[in-house]
């Protein structure tokens, strides 16, 4: 790998809901230096960072975090969620993956839920006030148990954009939710 990192930035229409529209920079040193960028950062709502180095990762998150962004990291179903724990206190979202990134229509792994839940104690012990989301295998029944264990948001793909019925599926999973 070389010494690029991609940041992506997601960029949230406000006036349209469920629409985000991704934005992908390239950074070449690390950490990340929002005033080096040539597309300013500083009015993006939210970024995610990929980032292989946890030794610069604290660094890019609170460089970005400086430039008034908020922050949020994505965790493959077998990444260890401890890994998170000392980037927790800078965090705005975390995404737990709850499928293999890359394809839809896979079945929710229930592990995630155990992530879902440490996550969620470790925010109420310590004050964190980071979002939980969760991303992948969603439908009624799993809504309902990352719901419960103290998810904040979830994705919904397959399960709906699959079917002809969509209006109506939404608005089920806001009265499931």
């Amino acid at each position: 790998m070389t010494g690029i990192f991609p940041l992506i930035v997601w960029l949230f229409v406000i006036e349209v809901p469920f629409n985000i529209s991704p934005l992908i920079l390239n950074f070449s040193k690390s950490p990340v230096n929002p005033n080096e960028s040539q597309t300013s950062i500083q009015s993006t709502l939210l970024s995610s960072i990929i980032c292989l180095l946890k030794s610069e990762l604290l660094k890019s998150i609170k460089s970005i975090k400086s430039s008034g962004v908020k922050v949020g990291i994505s965790i493959k179903p077998g990444t260890n969620v401890s890994v998170l724990d000392e980037l927790l206190p800078e965090l705005d979202l975390i995404l737990i993956m709850s499928v293999e990134p890359g394809k839809g229509g896979q079945k929710f792994i229930h592990h995630s839920l155990d992530k879902i839940e440490y996550l969620n104690k470790k925010r109420i012990k310590f004050g964190f006030n980071f979002l939980i989301e969760v991303d992948g295998g969603i439908n009624f029944e799993t809504a309902k148990l990352v719901k419960k264990s103290g998810n904040d948001v979830i994705v919904v793909g397959s399960f709906i954009f699959n079917k002809e019925n969509r209006n109506e599926l939404v608005k089920e999973f806001e009265n499931v939710w």
